[in-house]
This record gives structure tokens, C-alpha cells and sequence, in this order.
């Protein structure tokens, strides 16, 4: 399992969403948040960057989480700041249900408890582009999934994403997105989110249309004493898109933690 640490303090954790490695916080979170006084820890969930393939073809969430505890316990550390991202805030889900004890607060970021029917449906037709299109094709047609028309007006920031997706030395075959995306579609902890305990801050943007603002809401009204942070402008790749809003807002709540 790849992994890699920035600054010095108190440990944070970034989990990364479906299809993404270590590098998806490293530019727009890593500088704000080391900077602010805590000890980075990114990592590369199985089957993508420089973690290696999953051993077994099928696997859980909830495996996923038990991978980020191991690492954990590897290091030492015994309680840390756990922040994760779509595919990353259910991992962060499942470890704050079945590993409370490492989990100092929980910042879930344009995820939801369930893959409801639409969110299936939409997977499905990723799993069958990944297997057709080239890598640059993929990305563009995931980007629109992504982002508002806002980013796209900014020409930099979309030359940048296609560089960044382009030249990256540990693209992810299309068999570890498959077996990534099936291990999302099996995920359900609505009936477990009142097992959370942590602090728990539920962050979306309000046009996110992958894990659309309704989802966050079942997040907080279901976690207790969640609080829900709305971006407004922003979709689903909301601590790309509104860095320096995402950033505030999840420092913010960290400091009360």
C-alpha cells in the first residue's frame, strides 16, 4: 500500500474517490493544510497509483477501510483526522463504524450512504467507457461529471486536469476500475450511521450531480450531530473546483476538533 507524508502535527488522513490516487489532494489541500499545522498522510487505495492490485477479484468498502486501518496500526498512529472524498468518504464511513477509536473527526465530501438505482445505472456506463474509450477519452467524458460549465471556463484548470490524467506514470487498468466501481455499487451503510460517533461534517457542493446535495442531507440528519456544509457553484470534484471554499470550511471544523 502506497502512502506518503507532508508537514508536521496532528495526523489527517485524505482518502481518495473512485479511480483517483494520492495526487487528487496533493496540489490544492496538501500546501493549505500542512501549512495550517498538520501532518498530511496520503495513501493509494487498492487497485489504483502505486497500491498494489487487489489479491482477490471481489472485495467491500468495508475491506477498503480495513486496508487504512492496517496502514494505521503500521504506523503508529492511533487516532487521527479522517477525510475522504466520494468512493473515499464510504471508506471513511465504514472505518469510523468499525474502527471508532482512530477516527478523531470524519469530514465526508460528495458522498452518500448508498448506491441508490440512478448511481448504479451511472457506474454501469462508466465500467463499459473504461473498457472502450483510451484514458484521455475516459477522463473527458468523466470530467462532465465532475465539474460545472464554470470550470470549463477556465481554460487553464482544464488544460491542467488533461495534463495531470495524461502524464500520470500509474494510470489504473480498466480490470481495478471495474473491480473499484463494484465494490461502490455494493456499499450501503444507511442503517449503520447512527453507529458513528465521531464529529462528523458532511461537505458537498450544491450542483454536485454524482452524489447529489439530498444524499449529504441523509448523511447529517442520520449521524449525530453531523454538520453539513453546502458549496454553493461547485460539483462533484468540489475540493478541486472550490479549493479555497472546501478548505476553509473543513479547516474550520478541524479546529473545533
Amino acid at each position: 500500500m502506497y502512502y506518503e507524508f507532508s508537514g508536521e502535527g496532528g495526523p489527517l488522513v485524505f482518502i481518495s474517490g473512485l479511480g483517483s490516487d494520492h495526487k487528487s489532494w496533493k496540489m490544492a489541500q496538501v500546501p493549505y493544510f500542512t501549512a495550517a499545522g498538520y501532518k498530511c498522510l496520503l495513501l493509494d487505495n487498492r487497485d489504483v497509483g502505486q497500491t498494489d492490485d487487489s489479491p482477490v477479484p471481489i472485495y467491500t468498502i468495508k475491506e477498503c477501510a480495513e486496508d487504512v486501518s492496517g496502514l494505521l496500526h503500521n504506523l503508529g498512529i492511533k487516532q487521527a483526522h479522517i477525510i475522504g472524498a466520494s468512493m473515499g468518504g464510504r471508506i471513511a464511513q465504514e472505518l469510523a463504524i468499525n474502527f471508532p477509536n482512530l477516527v478523531r473527526s470524519l469530514t465526508l465530501a460528495c458522498t452518500s450512504a448508498i448506491a441508490e438505482p440512478i448511481t448504479q445505472d451511472r457506474i454501469a456506463s462508466w465500467k463499459n467507457a473504461k473498457i472502450k474509450f483510451s484514458l484521455e477519452e475516459f477522463y473527458e467524458m468523466l470530467g462532465v461529471w465532475l465539474f460545472t460549465y464554470r470550470f470549463y471556463e477556465n481554460a487553464e484548470a482544464v488544460k491542467l486536469f488533461k495534463e495531470v490524467v495524461r502524464t500520470n506514470p500509474y494510470p489504473q487498468s480498466s480490470q481495478s476500475f471495474l473491480r473499484q466501481c463494484d465494490a461502490v455499487m455494493g456499499h450501503n451503510t444507511l442503517d449503520r450511521l447512527s453507529h458513528i460517533i465521531a464529529p462528523t461534517h458532511v461537505i458537498v457542493g450544491d450542483e454536485d450531480i454524482v452524489n447529489p446535495l439530498r444524499q449529504s442531507r441523509i448523511l447529517a440528519e442520520k449521524i449525530r450531530g453531523a454538520k453539513l456544509t453546502i458549496i454553493p457553484e461547485a460539483g462533484h470534484g468540489v475540493f478541486l473546483e472550490k479549493a479555497n471554499d472546501f478548505n476553509r470550511g473543513v479547516l474550520g471544523f478541524l479546529k473545533e476538533h
